[in-house]
Formats: C-alpha cells, sequence, structure tokens
C-alpha cells in the first residue's frame, strides 16, 4: 500500500509542475493535485513510523523533494534526521528558485523555513 501511495505522490507532484498559472483549468488542477498530495501524506501517517520512513524517500526524488518537505513538517511528528533533511531540501529549493530569477518563490521558500525553524526550535 506504501509503494502505491508513493507512486501516486511522485505523480501528482510530476503533474503538478506543469501549471500554467495563466489557465483556470491548470491552476483548479493543481489545486486538487496539492490537495491530494496532501492526503496521500496524512494516508502515510496514519499507516505508523515504518510507512513514513519509507514515504520519506521521496525527498530525493525531484520535482516532489521539496512539496514533500512541505508536507511532512507540515503534517507528521518527524525524527530529527528526517526533519533536517526536510529543511535541507526546502533551502535547496530556495536557491533553485533565486538560481531561476524565480524570486517570489524563492522569498516564500525562505519565509516558510524561518516560520517553521523557530517553530521547530
Amino acid at each position: 500500500m506504501i509503494d502505491e501511495l508513493i507512486s501516486e505522490y511522485l505523480a501528482s507532484a510530476e503533474a503538478a509542475a506543469t501549471v500554467d498559472y495563466s489557465d483556470k483549468k491548470s491552476v483548479r488542477r493543481f489545486n486538487a493535485l496539492s490537495d491530494r498530495m496532501r492526503a496521500i501524506v496524512h494516508e502515510v501517517m496514519t499507516l505508523g513510523q515504518a510507512a513514513i520512513r519509507h514515504f520519506s524517500s521521496v525527498l530525493d526524488t525531484e520535482p516532489a523533494a521539496a512539496w514533500a518537505a512541505h508536507h511532512l513538517v507540515e503534517m507528521v511528528d518527524l525524527d530529527s534526521s528526517t526533519l533536517s533533511k526536510c529543511f535541507e531540501r526546502v533551502e535547496q529549493a530556495r536557491v533553485q528558485a533565486e538560481v531561476k530569477g524565480e524570486m517570489a518563490n524563492a522569498t516564500g521558500e525562505e519565509m516558510w523555513l524561518k516560520e517553521w525553524l523557530e517553530r521547530k526550535s
């Protein structure tokens, strides 16, 4: 079951990465995909720590890594190693957005990271 949830999460992240913000249908699809990814993480969370550890392998797969990092930190009680890896992935996403000139995304990642680092310390 966990492998199917991971596969669905990865497919959803791939599809979400193609959002066209100028197209209302694309944005609605993106929102539905985002909601489904959160629901998947919730399902994983109910399966216990072993499932969460297995799901954390998504942190090594683009473009799902940053999504997973956000969702895991926001929704799951993580061990310190996984939590650190999540923060590292968000920092990587921030840097990548900055390099691409996507300053709004870079700033958003920076603000999210600052807020969650403060909460978790």
